[in-house]
Parts: structure tokens; sequence; C-alpha cells
């Protein structure tokens, strides 16, 4: 095992505090919007020595992390530098604040990719994600306290949990957070933690939190007691079928929005697909309405604009709710075909790896879970987990 510095490890878990600022300013019931910008203290802190500190690459452990970071920054900021000119010299949605919204967003998660996958080792990573869990799981439970949540209100919500309209008093963004933590102390044989961590998903009342937590549990118990199921992945053949098989389903998702479900989905569930959907089909209604310009199937319409459009255009200050379909319209079919090539690439070897993958795929279907950053950075914690072991 590579011993790595400490102090790196212990000057990141004091700067990923600052991502969590959001989430205090809630539960303290604190409104001033500026107080939410310190959480950009984190990735500043990251960039700082990734880019002036001169020793920070010196005797880098080329592990698969590292290899697939870089991979990965390299198509975000190629993916950006298109965004920029196509909203110059192509669309009428001209590049604005929600465009540089979305690219921070997307690029700076990626950074901290890179930053564990080179200076901290597996035993530090778990140590992390620990952290990463009971820092949010006390945030979570004073927002409950501050909410005036009772345990015999908690025992009533999870009783009476709907599944179909989804409306509990304990409900929170942590929940899609709690369920990456499902499948990670799963991979460990942490029993206890997992149960805890499923039952803190269960209580944030967020239905694909759930699902994906459940499905991405399921398939990662497949692929260790059915071990030949990796040499299928790792195939090229099952690579481009599978990216090939998400575009499908980005197509279903415009089937969907063009109301081709409607009955289907009034006749099992007793609601609209809208009210299903918690209003997520008119705001998606809203961009297709509003949206000035065709759609580039080579390279989409770039980063933040379904944002753009939907704050500038429609006037609509909520966000997309899919982020699956839209790295589709943003990236454009072909990039997008190559973005889940390139993790599909790297993620095969391990079934932990893989499971992550699918569980984020599995919250793009109805959350902008790629805007929230402490999502993604556990996201990137156990993906880095699981590589870091695995040499080239």
């Amino acid at each position: 095992m590579l011993v790595k510095n400490n102090s790196y490890y212990k000057y990141l878990c004091f700067f990923l505090i600052f991502i969590f600022i959001p989430q205090f300013l809630i539960v303290l019931n604190i409104n001033v919007d500026y107080f939410k910008y310190l959480r950009f203290l984190t990735p500043l802190f990251i960039l700082y020595f990734l880019v002036f500190d001169k020793k920070f690459f010196n005797n880098i452990d080329s592990n698969l992390s590292y290899l697939f970071s870089i991979k990965l920054i390299k198509f975000y900021l190629l993916i950006s530098i298109l965004t920029i000119l196509t909203s110059l010299f192509l669309f009428n949605a001209v590049f604005s604040f929600r465009n540089i919204v979305n690219i921070i967003l997307l690029v700076t998660p990626v950074f901290y990719f890179i930053f564990i996958s080179v200076k901290l080792n597996s035993i530090q990573i778990n140590k992390l994600l620990k952290f990463l869990f009971w820092l949010n799981f006390f945030i979570y439970l004073f927002s409950l306290i501050s909410s005036g949540v009772s345990f015999s209100s908690l025992i009533d919500s999870i009783f009476s949990f709907d599944f179909v309209n989804s409306d509990v008093d304990t409900e929170s963004t942590s929940s899609l957070y709690f369920c990456f933590f499902v499948l990670f102390f799963l991979s460990k044989k942490n029993y206890k933690l997992f149960f805890f961590a499923l039952f803190l998903t269960v209580i944030g009342g967020k239905r694909i939190a759930i699902l994906a937590s459940l499905f991405s549990s399921f398939v990662y118990l497949l692929l260790i007691n059915y071990k030949i199921l990796l040499n299928y992945l790792n195939s090229n053949l099952f690579k481009y079928i599978f990216s090939f098989l998400l575009l499908i389903c980005g197509n279903l998702w415009f089937l969907l929005y063009s109301g081709y479900f409607d009955n289907v989905i009034q006749d099992y569930t007793g609601l609209s697909s809208n009210a299903f959907f918690m209003g997520r089909l008119s705001i998606a209604g809203e961009f297709f309405n509003y949206k000035p310009d065709e759609f580039d199937f080579f390279l989409g319409y770039g980063v933040g604009y379904v944002d753009n459009v939907l704050y500038n255009f429609a006037n609509v200050e909520r966000l997309f709710h899919n982020d699956f379909l839209r790295f589709i319209l943003e990236f454009g079919s072909f990039f997008f075909f190559i973005w889940v090539f390139i993790h599909l690439k790297f993620i095969t070897i391990s079934p932990l790896a893989f499971s992550n993958f699918i569980l984020i795929l599995v919250l793009m279907q109805t959350d902008n879970v790629f805007l929230y950053e402490i999502a993604m950075y556990i996201f990137y914690s156990i993906l880095s987990y699981s590589l870091i072991l695995y040499k080239k």
C-alpha cells in the first residue's frame, strides 16, 4: 500500500465542510445569499494545488482512478470550449451566467477526483467517505429537529410513505446523498451502516434515491456473485450496446414529454403524468416551447443551455430535473455516447465502480444530481476508492 502525505487528507476534510454551507444555512434558517458562495472555497483549495503546487504531480501512482480522472476532465473541458463557441457563433441563446454556473458545477468535482486519485490512498478515501456520511447525517438530524419532526411523526412517515405521491415530512435532498452510502457500505460488508444508510434514504423520501440504492445494490450483488459477468462487461461489444441503449432511453423521455405515455401512467397511478413526476413535465414543456434553436445531433446545445432557456427565455426559475435528458440535449447524442463510453472504458473492471455508475444513471432520470456538489463529491470518492487499487 502506497503511503501518502496525511496532511493533504486533513486539509481536504476541512475544506470539504464548505460544500455543506448551503445545508447549514437552511438548518439555521439563515437567508444570507452570499454565504452560500463559501462552498466554492472547496474547489478553489483543490485548484490551488493542481495549478500552483509544482510538487503535486511528482511520483504519481498511475492507478486507474487517476487515468480516468484525467480522461474525464479533458472531455469536460472540450465540451465547455464547444459550449462557448456554439453560444457565440451558432445559437440564438447566447452564453450567460447560467452556462458559467453549469460548467463550474460539472468541472470542479472532477478536480476533486484528480486530487484524491493523486494524493490519497484507498484507506484515506475510505475514511473520507465515512467523514462525509456522518457530516451529512448530523446536518440532516439537525434539520429534522429544527423542523419539529418528532419520533412519532418519523415513524408515521416511514409506514405511511406514498411511493406515488412522494410526500413525507422528513423529505430531504440528503436522501440523494445517503443512497450512495447504501451501495458503499454494502461493498464494505458493513451491514449495520448499510441498513442505517438505507433507512436514512427511505425517510429522506426521494423515490428515485430509494430506487437507485436498491437497484445499484442488486447489480453489485449480481456482479460479485457471478464474476463471469465482468468478462462480458469488459468486452467492447457490451460497451457499445450499453451506450446505444442509453440513447434509446433518452428517446423514451422525448416520447414521455410529448404525451405518448399519458394514458398508461393515468391508468396505473390514477395521476396525470405531470402530477406523477411532481411537475417536472411542465418544466420540460416550458423548455421545449421556448427554446430558440434547433437541436444539433453532433454538438448539442452546450453545457447550461437548458437552464439558460428556462431562466432567460421562459422565465421559469426552476431546474430541469432530468440530468439524463439534459446531458443528451447539451452534449449532443454523439458526445453523450462518448461520455458513456469513457466511463465504461474504466469502470467495468470493478463491480463497485460499475454499480456506482448505474446508481447515478438512475438518479439522473428525474433529478439534477450533477448540480449537487455533495452528491458528485461522494460519487467520485466511491469511484476513486473502487479503482485506485487497480493498475493499468
